[in-house]
């Protein structure tokens, strides 16, 4: 039973007595007496607080609040610029940033900067009081968002030409080059070095064979690697990288995969031309020329029905912009005059004219 708006530093008596379902009453009990305090009296210390890193949170936790009168918890931090670290004091919880209110044993600090914290804690009853103690800890946290790692191939899905009785490719090295990247920063490859901003990758092979290794190049890796086909008309890369970031979090793991795709022995590709009428070719496509003004190519297809996705082709314009209106000139041939020579002229027998339109 909960009594509420009691009145501070009153003293109450409280009895109690058993009710049967048909109304019979048992005897009432001693008194046992109380003097309210609760309202001024403050919660008591947190306890166990522990900070848990992970690469982009910091995870604060807890014991929580046994007193029956505990309404919420509050988290601050200070940024801490000296070492070795000095203890916090009063002033500290005064100028400290809020980060959290509320009635848990938990809250999930994201994204905070690389830096050097001291969290702070306090519990608040219900009638506003705080407790007396803070706990605190203290954090060196090194932010990484490894959302922002990324791989990049310069050629994800190769076509490889099979020989001609299609058992084999004829050339299978990929040439492929793979970047790891810390946001818009080209982190440097290297098959050994395990210092900050370096990586290296190790890979798995699915119905292909491989031979020879990578090249290496510094700021990318040279996928120089033969491949040939097992059984399947298509095969799998995966590349598997590990190193660290620019300040030293590990990469764990990242992959990323590249298919190859074995061509058909003596299979025919296509050219494929659609006309538009415009430089997208979104504007009335078609795949016969009539009277449009461009025209799309696509090459090395492998069926020979173009396809009507303007975005796979190409565009060129093919008629240009007209000329002036055309005019018919004539010679008027009533009195014509040729030079024959330096000497004069004379009169001709006879005259054919032709009228040519300009």
């Amino acid at each position: 039973i909960l009594f509420n708006d009691v009145v501070e530093a009153s003293k109450y008596k409280f009895r109690l007595r058993y009710v049967t379902t048909d109304g019979r009453t048992g005897l009432w009990t001693e008194y046992a007496n109380t003097t309210v305090v609760g309202k001024s009296n403050p919660p008591s210390t947190p306890t166990n607080l522990i900070l848990t890193p992970t690469d982009i949170t910091v995870s604060i936790t807890w014991d929580k609040c046994p007193e029956i009168d505990y309404s919420y918890t509050i988290v601050k931090y200070n940024l801490v610029t000296s070492f070795p670290y000095p203890t916090p004091t009063s002033v500290d919880w005064d100028n400290g940033t809020t980060l959290f209110e509320g009635n848990s044993s938990s809250w999930d600090w994201t994204n905070p900067d690389t830096g050097v914290y001291r969290i702070l804690i306090k519990h608040v009853d219900t009638s506003g009081n705080l407790s007396n103690q803070f706990r605190y800890a203290t954090i060196d946290f090194k932010l990484v968002d490894l959302a922002v790692i990324r791989a990049e191939l310069s050629n994800p899905t190769p076509l490889i030409a099979s020989a001609s009785d299609g058992s084999s490719p004829v050339l299978a090295g990929s040439g492929t080059e793979i970047r790891l990247y810390e946001g818009n920063t080209l982190l440097k490859y290297d098959a050994t070095s395990t210092a900050n901003g370096f990586w290296h990758f190790s890979k798995t092979d699915s119905g292909l064979v491989s031979a020879a290794t990578s090249i290496d190049s510094g700021d990318y890796a040279t996928l120089g690697i033969l491949q040939s086909f097992s059984d399947a008309t298509s095969g799998t890369v995966t590349y598997i990288i590990n190193g660290k970031t620019s300040s030293g979090t590990a990469i764990t793991d990242k992959t990323i995969v590249q298919k190859y795709t074995k061509a058909k022995a003596g299979a025919p590709t296509y050219t494929w031309f659609v006309w538009a009428d415009n430089a997208t070719g979104t504007l009335n496509f078609s795949t016969t020329a009539d009277t449009h003004t461009y025209i799309g190519v696509a090459n090395n297809k492998t069926t020979i029905n173009p396809s009507t996705d303007p975005n796979l082709y190409s565009w060129s314009k093919i008629v240009g912009v007209n000329g002036l209106n055309s005019a018919l000139f004539s010679i008027d041939n009533s009195s014509p005059i040729f030079r024959k020579n330096v000497a004069g002229t004379i009169a001709p027998t006879s005259i054919i004219l032709t009228t040519t339109a300009i």
